[in-house]
This record gives structure tokens, sequence and C-alpha cells, in this order.
């Protein structure tokens, strides 16, 4: 009982949509038929994503080779014995991820209840008194 909400989940969303790409990919979907492995075929002689594939293959091996050893090694340095002020080093690790916390706080006190001129209430106030706003705009215009 506890794993049908999680199975129905992973039904709807993941498996169904997967069978369904699988299914057009085996289609000329602008015709409504049937071409099995073509659309394959076509895709594996075009040299463009040939190019593309081995960039992104080369990609992810760089990728791998440095976000999985460089953060190991420094996790092991951290936590031995043999380095010196470690809190130190932690503090500098864990800055760049409070920074984007800071800075989102920032900007949204700004926005909001920053100063007498923060964009959303005005903008709020400029919502409410639209009608009044383009009356007023309109009466100066037909005035002028």
């Amino acid at each position: 009982m506890f794993l049908c909400p999680f199975v129905l989940t992973v039904l709807l969303f993941w498996i169904v949509p997967v069978y369904n790409g699988i299914l057009l990919s085996f289609q000329d979907v602008l015709k409504e038929k049937w071409v099995g492995f073509d659309n394959y075929a076509r895709l594996l002689s075009d040299k463009i994503f040939v190019k593309a594939l081995w960039n992104s293959f080369k990609y992810m091996l760089g990728t791998l080779a440095l976000l999985i050893p460089f953060p190991m090694l420094f996790a092991t340095l951290l936590n031995s014995k043999l380095m010196k002020r470690t809190d130190f080093f932690k503090s500098v690790y864990f800055i760049p991820a409070l920074t984007s916390v800071v800075v989102a706080g920032t900007i949204f006190r700004l926005l909001i209840v920053g100063s007498v001129f923060s964009v959303i209430p005005i903008f709020l106030l400029f919502v409410a008194f639209q009608k009044y706003f383009v009356e007023g705009m309109m009466a100066g215009a037909v005035k002028g």
C-alpha cells in the first residue's frame, strides 16, 4: 500500500513518457507513418550529430575526471589530522553555498521592503490605481 503512490508516479511520469518517446522515434511524426530504424540511420550518418555526440562524451569524461577525485581528495584532507586550520578551509569551501542565499535574500528585501521606491509595492500601487492613472493621463492628453 505504501508503494502504490511511488509506483503510480513512476509509471505515469517516467515509464509512459519513455515508452512514447521510443515509439515516436520509429515514426515519421509529420507524415504519421512507421519508418523503423530509418530515423536512427539518418541520425548516425549526420556529421554534426556525430561530432556533437563525441564532444558530449569528451565533456562527460572531463567532468567525471574532475568532479569525482578532487572533491574526494579535499574531503579526505579536511578530515585528516595532518591538515592544520581545517575550520578555515571548511569556511572557505562553504562560502559560495551561503553567498547565494544571502544575495537572494538581499534582492528579495530590496524588491519588497527595501525603500519607498521598491519595485513590487510601486507596481502593485500602479495596478490598484491603474484606472485613475489612465484617466489622468487621458485628461492631460485631451487638455494639452
